[in-house]
């Protein structure tokens, strides 16, 4: 029984002797990972970069300069007119919806748009005011939680939707009555906001500002394939492009992120802090996110192409922690979202330089460096080689070849090349239905 007894007191020493051990060793990880953690906020902070919500404060803007100050004086009259809308369109038939796209607008579809914006009288002018501006502060509460942050963005992030929408009924609604001098300028209002909405923070802001900027191609594609411009319009337009052939906006977007990202690990490591245990697999894992995040924004400007071949290969990737590394895809689909939008606009900026000049009509592939553009936004930002042009019965086609990096073609319609063509899709679509057995 004394051996026993014995035998379990030293088995009792042996285990606290571990466990103090154990408790000495993280103590001294702990150290080493907070000392690592807080040499790489500080080197942040030296360079004046953000490393918290608070940090993203920004100098006041007198009113009558904000964007912001218009947008909301018209915010309620733009989800009216997004509401009456969109329950006339959503009711149409699939067809009717499908060929709205396209320019093509039913009747129904035409009477409603130009109803509700008779309604709303003053909301153009607010957007104009607010394009006008020089610049766009929301004035967000910069002292919330990551959580009540994120969910006031949200709603931000809803409002801008609602405007780009209802521009783009306008817009649609000009390029069906054949006023394609409006139509631009309708567009051109859109990409300007498009800037202003740039201003926003974080990744998920820029997303929309890129979906937004998506809607803004598309429409002045169709209006640029309707009829003739004037010089004036279309230098107008090639001027706004060039305003946005920049990657600030995808750097300010991954910069605000992480600074969001960070204080959300220090919100973290409180709520699951074990006292003076700590916790130094989360600092480690936040160290690997500025990593991450900063090799993210060095390679903001170049072909996609190339960053995925230096993520494929970076140490930041192979040594991120395990909250880190889920974000690893959605940074991989914000450059690859980045790149598309980016080859539109450069197919938009071809097609609007190839309407200029006559001497490549009969041209089935004009050399790009003939148009009078900047060398560089005649490139494919997938691959760093030309875009590609094809002339087709209809119009000119105008891609990059896509995430694949192969050229498909000119396949648009899923996304397995990038660029604008003709809108003939539907009419195709059409006239097949049309050979069906039964049709009329």
């Amino acid at each position: 029984m004394k051996r026993s007894l014995k035998a379990l007191k030293f088995l009792t020493i042996g285990i606290v002797a571990l466990v103090a051990i154990a408790l000495l060793a993280n103590v001294v990880v702990n150290s080493m990972a907070n000392s690592r953690l807080e040499s790489k906020i500080g080197a942040l902070r030296d360079a004046g970069q953000p490393v918290a919500i608070i940090d993203l404060v920004r100098t006041t803007i007198p009113p009558e300069s904000n964007a912001a100050t218009y947008l909301r004086r018209a915010q309620a009259d733009v989800e009216a007119i997004q509401k009456e809308v969109s329950a006339v369109s959503d009711a149409a038939p699939q067809l009717d919806q499908d060929r709205f796209d396209e320019g093509h607008l039913s009747p129904t579809l035409k009477n409603a748009i130009q109803a509700a914006f008779a309604a709303y009288p003053k909301v153009m002018g607010l957007l104009v005011q607010a394009a006008a501006c020089p610049d766009y502060d929301r004035h967000l509460d910069l002292t919330a939680d990551t959580g009540a942050f994120q969910e006031s963005e949200l709603i931000n992030i809803s409002a801008s939707r609602a405007v780009m929408r209802v521009l783009n009924y306008q817009a649609m609604q000009q390029i069906a009555d054949g006023n394609q001098e409006e139509a631009l300028r309708t567009c051109l209002l859109m990409f300007r906001l498009c800037r202003h909405f740039d201003h926003g923070p974080m990744l998920t802001n820029y997303l929309v500002a890129v979906a937004c900027r998506g809607v803004a191609v598309g429409t002045t594609n169709l209006a640029l394939r309707i009829g003739p411009l004037s010089d004036a319009s279309r230098d107008a337009l090639d001027a706004e492009l060039g305003r946005h052939e920049t990657v600030e906006p995808f750097q300010n977007a991954l910069i605000t992120e992480r600074s969001f990202g960070l204080q959300r690990y220090r919100e973290l490591s409180r709520e699951l802090n074990f006292g003076p245990i700590g916790l130094p697999w989360l600092k480690n894992d936040a160290c690997g996110y500025i990593d991450l995040f900063g090799e993210v924004i060095s390679l903001a400007g170049r072909p996609y192409a190339d960053a995925e071949r230096e993520l494929a290969t970076s140490s930041a990737v192979a040594n991120a922690g395990p909250l880190t590394r889920i974000l690893v895809p959605t940074l991989q689909a914000m450059i690859e979202a980045t790149c598309r939008v980016r080859a539109q606009m450069r197919a938009l900026r071809v097609l609007n330089a190839l309407a200029r000049h006559s001497d490549v009509d009969n041209a089935a592939e004009p050399k790009l460096s003939h148009l009078g553009l900047p060398a560089d936004v005649t490139i494919d930002p997938f691959d760093g080689k030309p875009l590609h042009l094809k002339k087709l019965p209809d119009g000119w086609l105008i891609y990059a070849v896509g995430k694949n990096l192969k050229d498909d073609g000119g396949k648009l319609a899923d996304l397995q090349d990038i660029g604008l063509g003709p809108p003939t899709a539907t009419e195709k679509r059409e006239n097949a239905d049309a050979s069906e057995p039964g049709s009329m």
